[in-house]
């Protein structure tokens, strides 16, 4: 196989490490190619900075990089092709794109109708790599629905410039079939089951992991009262700390307290409210190390329960939606859903306490069924790459 050149796009290495799980998962399998190397197109390119390595380098994809200063520097590449080896010479970015054998889109989730920003970003991150003549392919997310004329108008107008499209479970599928864009559509498990086949990853299972989560915390603040979130994670732990070894973790480490893609200071609260220390995580092999050395999960973010899966361990989710149920691929996964209106500390404390009791049994098959759906995560992605 030739070198790869890459460019990912819609994911990061900070802010929320479901992207970063993604984001790493993708890398290392281009990187396998010797001699191959990738640019992340990241929002917070000077917070990831410090993961660039001889292979791996970071571009800036924020919004205002991207439209209009990306956006323009492609049309003018285009049009003027006498200014082409002065902007090759003079913009790093044009030349790795333009370099580039494929740019792979790890938005996770994307299209759906009531997120306007993701919407506006989703579209424009692409248009310079459409103008390139960069064959994008969008890997394993959720997509759908198309309930507004915008997003399915948006929609349907990307999807149909991408070389394929990888829909994350049976809902997309059906969402991207029915917009007849005509692009090659395939399945494909969500990008972190490639987790449950690392041999690097030793589970050892003696905690309880809790993934606070500040999105939940604001729907269940806003109908029970401000404060109610933490207190009630505050109490369970509390309770569960008597008989059992407690991990706090966060899925979200933006800098910035008032971001939804910061759990940070939420886990310091609980911290502080029982005693259980709270370390953010130095690297993603740390937050999954720490996470595997637990017997089961108690999270509110989508890929949490995702990695928690991966690596084995049952999970009770506090938040619920289609993308959570079509990721599961139908699998009998050991999942105990508790809707955020629902939280209660004595049938959150019941629920942990039945499912540490039953872990080793529902560890067995949730390991069986991660490593189905990473075997196939693997494949359909490598199967894509050597295409290009």
């Amino acid at each position: 196989m030739t070198n790869m050149r890459a460019v990912i796009i819609g994911g990061a290495m900070s802010g929320n490490q479901g992207a970063h799980l993604m984001v790493h998962q993708v890398t290392k399998l281009v990187l396998e190619r010797e001699g191959s190397a990738v640019t992340v197109l990241s929002q917070y390119a000077k917070i990831d900075a410090g993961n660039e390595s001889e292979r791996v380098t970071i571009a800036n994809g924020s919004p205002l990089a991207v439209f209009p200063t990306l956006f323009l520097l492609s049309l003018t590449y285009r049009a003027i092709q006498p200014l082409r080896p002065f902007l090759i010479r003079k913009s790093h970015l044009i030349r790795n794109i333009v370099n580039s054998n494929v740019a792979l889109d790890v938005s996770g989730i994307s299209f759906v109708s009531g997120r306007t920003g993701p919407l506006i970003y989703n579209t424009a991150v692409l248009l310079p790599f459409f103008i390139l003549g960069v064959p994008v392919v969008k890997l394993s997310q959720a997509m759908g629905p198309f309930t507004d004329p915008v997003t399915k108008f948006s929609a349907k107008y990307v999807l149909s410039k991408c070389a394929a499209v990888f829909a994350r479970g049976e809902g997309t599928f059906s969402n991207v079939t029915k917009l007849d864009t005509k692009v090659r559509i395939e399945r494909s498990p969500d990008l972190v089951f490639m987790l449950a086949n690392s041999e690097n990853v030793h589970v050892k299972g003696d905690g309880i992991a809790i993934i606070p989560s500040n999105v939940v915390k604001r729907k269940f603040d806003r109908q029970f009262g401000e404060g109610s979130y933490v207190a009630l994670i505050t109490a369970t732990v509390n309770r569960l700390k008597l008989n059992h070894r407690i991990v706090i973790l966060s899925f979200a480490t933006l800098p910035g307290s008032g971001s939804h893609n910061n759990d940070s200071e939420l886990c310091r609260q609980i911290s502080s409210g029982t005693g259980v220390a709270y370390e953010k995580s130095h690297s993603i092999d740390h937050l999954i190390e720490s996470l595997a050395s637990c017997q089961i999960a108690v999270t509110g973010r989508f890929h949490g329960m995702i990695a928690a899966l991966a690596l084995g361990l049952p999970a009770i989710v506090t938040a619920w939606g289609h993308k959570y149920d079509e990721a599961l691929w139908g699998k009998p996964f050991a999942v105990e859903v508790i809707d955020y209106n629902k939280l209660e500390e004595e049938l959150l404390t019941a629920k942990i306490s039945e499912l540490c009791h039953l872990s080793q049994q529902n560890s067995h098959g949730n390991r069986k069924f991660a490593r189905q759906l990473g075997s196939i995560a693997r494949r359909t992605t490598l199967d894509e790459l050597n295409r290009y």
